[in-house]
């Protein structure tokens, strides 16, 4: 299964030690940077927010494959509605954004159940943007 359109913006990253990406359930985390440059799954709120994982690493150094920009699968962390703004979970989970504070990290274009993969724009947004 693709994990991710034509178009989209792919980056690699070094990932953070102590840090398995390898996993199937940690494909489509929001990926963040921790103060090395490194890749870590989660961004709370949105912080240091960098894409979605497609691929990652077993162990510290290894190659983390992100989208940085464009269409996605990401994992979602309640039910999401398609144009939902999103922002991310401390554990890398995509939710829909409830608070001016949060940073905008994606749109979802398609609807996604409870816990499970749904497509989504992902872009680099800004903590403060009022909700519509």
């Amino acid at each position: 299964m693709a994990y991710n359109a034509p178009g989209a913006t792919i980056i690699t990253l070094n990932a953070e030690a102590a840090t398995d990406l390898s996993a199937d359930g940690s494909r489509g985390l929001g990926i963040a940077v921790d103060a090395a440059g490194d890749a870590v799954a989660g961004a709370a709120d949105g912080a240091d927010f960098m894409g979605a994982l497609l691929a990652g690493g077993r162990a510290a150094g290894d190659p983390v494959t992100i989208v940085a920009f464009g269409s996605a699968l990401v994992q979602g962390a309640e039910p999401i509605n398609e144009g939902d703004m999103l922002t991310v979970l401390a554990g890398g989970e995509f939710e829909q954004k409830d608070a001016d504070a949060e940073i905008i990290c994606g749109i979802a274009i398609a609807a996604g159940a409870d816990e499970e993969l749904f497509w989504a724009l992902i872009t680099h947004a800004q903590a403060g943007n009022a909700l519509a």
